[in-house]
């Protein structure tokens, strides 16, 4: 056999080894960015880009998508405490919500059903009361309610009342809100979750550690776009220039005929706007409107997974994987000569390029998919591959590692 014929199969079939390399660095990747965006993990970069696209969108282009703005009341009820024991956990005098407030309340609802759009009530009826029958007579009857209930030591805390109700824990996000869970486990939906479920067609189930919505594969966290924050929150004095949107519950009870001019064909939102705040990446947010603000953007974004976002996924990681493996003297920090970009060296140098590469990208997938993809960690992924297999060679000729590392960086 002629020695060039075999060179030729020699490269084909080094090529076919390089081109598996390829697809199976191109499917690493993929499965990582997934994986990613499907836990609740909370990444730096992730947090910055989010905060950074919500001052573009909201504060400085103007673009708010607040569809139910007009429609929606927002009801205060922290100005409405009561005091009671709990003897069940010996906290000793614990603070709820005025039962006898809310049963009058939701007394007046009764009386006008149909004529209000939903009851979206973030208000945990963990404890009871001397006053609870008056407020279960009457909350138990309201069929467009829906309330929040705590998850904690991964179970339900379930609500004292027979009432439609949705788990809420911020425990998970250490602190700082970013990631709304679909489900906390196969059978527990989070109350934005459950309430999308009551108000629009989409259903959503996990099995197998999995989550679908109308039986297609979907993310299972959401980023809620904050449509709402605390400056749109307005009480009475507070801007001359804007209609009154927050109540505070009791003072809204003593208005003659308070539901025809307030409540009536509104989205009615109850929780404690004032101490009950967690912080999120643009600042602290009251648990209520952080709930509102996720199930709008249930309904607005698409969670399921898409294989035209994958498909592009796919075709940009190959390419970057393409030219890593097979053509590694086509490096991607030539991007900055051409752009005349100050260039930095050795590392920094590929990973600002894999930086900026995967920012445009982000930049595409939000806008047109609203999912993020990881910055840092591909970008340091993809650069010490890149080195990896720069040095390669260099190594495979010293024969011994020690002596790679003091010719190479000492």
């Amino acid at each position: 056999m002629p020695k060039s014929f075999k060179l030729y199969i020699n490269s084909i079939r080094n090529y076919k080894l390089k081109l598996a390399f390829v697809l199976g660095n191109t499917s690493f990747m993929l499965v990582f960015t997934i994986l990613l965006q499907y836990t609740s993990i909370i990444r730096f970069d992730e947090t910055e880009f989010y905060k950074l696209f919500a001052i573009a969108t909201h504060d400085i282009l103007k673009i708010d998508n607040k569809s139910a703005f007009d429609s929606t009341i927002f009801i205060d009820v922290s100005k409405d405490p009561e005091i009671v024991d709990d003897s069940s956990f010996n906290y000793g005098k614990v603070v709820i919500t005025d039962r006898h407030v809310l049963a009058d309340f939701f007394s007046t609802l009764n009386q006008h059903p149909n004529e209000y759009k939903y009851v979206f009530c973030d208000i945990s009826f963990d404890y009871n009361s001397p006053n609870d029958p008056a407020l279960k007579l009457q909350i138990e009857k309201n069929e467009n309610l829906i309330i929040s209930a705590s998850f904690k030591d991964n179970k339900v805390v379930k609500p004292i009342f027979n009432v439609p109700y949705g788990c809420v824990d911020y425990t998970l996000n250490k602190g700082s809100f970013i990631k709304m869970p679909l489900f906390y486990d196969d059978s527990t939906k989070s109350l934005p979750v459950k309430l999308a479920e009551y108000t629009t067609i989409n259903r959503y189930t996990h099995r197998h550690g999995l989550t679908f919505m109308n039986n297609r594969l979907s993310f299972n966290t959401v980023v809620p776009e904050f449509y709402y924050r605390r400056a749109d929150l307005i009480t009475i004095g507070t801007s001359k220039s804007k209609i009154q949107n927050l109540y505070y519950l009791g003072e809204l009870l003593t208005i003659p005929d308070y539901f025809n001019k307030f409540l009536k064909n509104k989205f009615i939102i109850m929780g404690d706007f004032s101490t009950d705040n967690h912080a999120t990446f643009l600042g602290p947010m009251p648990g209520a409107l952080i709930l509102f603000d996720t199930y709008l953007t249930l309904k607005g974004k698409p969670i399921v997974i898409s294989w035209v976002w994958l498909t592009l996924l796919f075709l940009i990681f190959f390419t970057i994987s393409y030219f890593i493996f097979i053509h590694p003297e086509q490096k991607f920090e030539k991007l900055h000569i051409k752009t005349k970009l100050p260039v930095l060296e050795s590392y920094l140098k590929k990973y600002v390029s894999y930086l900026g590469i995967f920012s445009v990208i982000n930049i595409i997938s939000y806008l047109f998919f609203r999912e993020f993809i990881s910055l840092f960690f591909l970008a340091t992924y993809l650069t010490f591959l890149e080195l990896l297999i720069e040095k390669r060679g260099n190594y495979l000729k010293s024969k011994n590692f020690l002596t790679f590392i003091k010719e190479e960086y000492i």
